[in-house]
């Protein structure tokens, strides 16, 4: 019969709490700011005389010329606000016709068209699209244009980036959060967080489990490839409640990979841990593991999982003495998402490996900002 149940195996020296924020330094922050480096880098035409479209951060567009370039901003004429200066660090692109970005374009007659800009001047945009071809709109005849990616029109109809594809229900994938964008998370009530995105490659999250703990979570993540992200960071936690005069702290250093798209993908996740109570700082002996993935089956659905497996030490007694040893238990979780272009609702099962309570009802609400 089983008499105890730990998830930690004692290891108590000031040198591994120290080793262990050395790791965070290394394998977190220097590499949020190395990959982070060029994220205010953008390509300026050549030729001030072409007209442009200029696209901000938060999503703006402007649509004229550039009258003057300088190190940290340029000087923009645009077509309806007149003479501008733009900060480099706020404009996300600069499209010349011809330069092969896409755009959809929602017209005030309630029409809509996308494609490739080809050529454009003050009064009208030329744009190739697939269905008609090159067409000529008058500049006054659009409501609204965006910059999109061509992939995500599916059958004429624009399916918005994912909102939420740096996370699952709660566990990050290696996907980043872009530069100055952030969201708040309330799950099942007593969980609330925020997250921003401090630079293209390094985000931080902070929240509290009301009124029980509070939790710190940098992470970083950058593409290295088409379809594959690689990222880690750190998670950090600490209880309101006191016991025996002291905070029950837990910390995990941990490394994720990310395998698809911002749509469809799956991450697996590894890292190790240290728990602390009444001034004794136990080491994991064996990783944390995770895989969790999404799939994208609509324009406002995802089905989503989200899987842990953790090791745990038993201790019982035998003839020969006391032994233990170390096996994984799981938790596993299914739902969906429901997507609007900045808030989601997130829905699910999530089964815990617990005598009393087996499984629960996961339930979050997230607003991007």
């Amino acid at each position: 019969m089983y008499n105890r149940i730990s998830f930690s195996f004692n290891h108590n020296t000031f040198g591994g709490i120290c080793f262990f924020y050395f790791l965070f330094t290394v394998c977190c922050l220097l590499p949020a700011i190395v990959y982070s480096q060029d994220s205010n880098k953008v390509k300026i035409p050549a030729d001030t005389n072409a007209f442009c479209i200029v696209g901000m951060n938060d999503g703006l567009l402007l649509k004229g010329k550039i009258i003057e370039r300088k190190e940290t901003e340029i000087k923009f004429r645009d077509n309806n606000l007149g003479l501008l200066f733009l900060k480099l660090k706020n404009i996300s692109f600069i499209q010349q016709a011809g330069s092969g970005l896409y755009f959809i374009f929602y017209m005030k007659d309630g029409s809509l068209l996308h494609g490739k800009i080809s050529n454009q001047n003050a009064a009208e945009i030329e744009i190739e699209t697939k269905s008609i071809g090159i067409t000529k709109i008058p500049a006054e005849r659009i409501k609204e244009m965006r910059h999109i990616e061509e992939k995500d029109m599916h059958r004429r109809k624009y399916w918005y980036p994912n909102p939420n594809s740096s996370r699952y229900f709660f566990g990050p994938s290696a996907i980043p959060l872009r530069k100055q964008e952030g969201y708040y998370q309330n799950a099942d009530v007593l969980l609330n967080s925020a997250n921003y995105g401090v630079t293209k490659n390094f985000s931080i999250q902070a929240g509290a489990i009301i009124p029980f703990a509070i939790f710190l979570m940098p992470k970083f993540g950058f593409k290295v490839k088409e379809n594959l992200h690689l990222g880690g960071g750190m998670v950090y936690a600490s209880t309101l409640i006191k016991f025996r005069k002291t905070n029950y702290k837990v910390g995990a250093l941990y490394g994720l990979a990310t395998l698809g798209n911002n749509n469809n993908n799956i991450t697996f996740g590894a890292g190790y841990g240290f728990s602390d109570m009444n001034n004794t700082t136990i080491f994991f002996q064996k990783p944390v593991l995770t895989i969790n993935g999404m799939a994208r089956v609509s324009r406002t659905v995802s089905l989503v999982t989200e899987n842990v497996f953790f090791p745990v030490k038993y201790c019982y007694y035998k003839a020969e003495g006391k032994v233990c040893e170390y096996n994984y238990k799981q938790s596993f979780s299914f739902g969906a998402r429901i997507m609007k272009e900045r808030t989601t609702v997130d829905f699910g099962l999530l089964s815990i490996p617990n005598d009393i309570i087996s499984a629960f009802v996961y339930l979050d609400f997230v607003i991007k900002f």
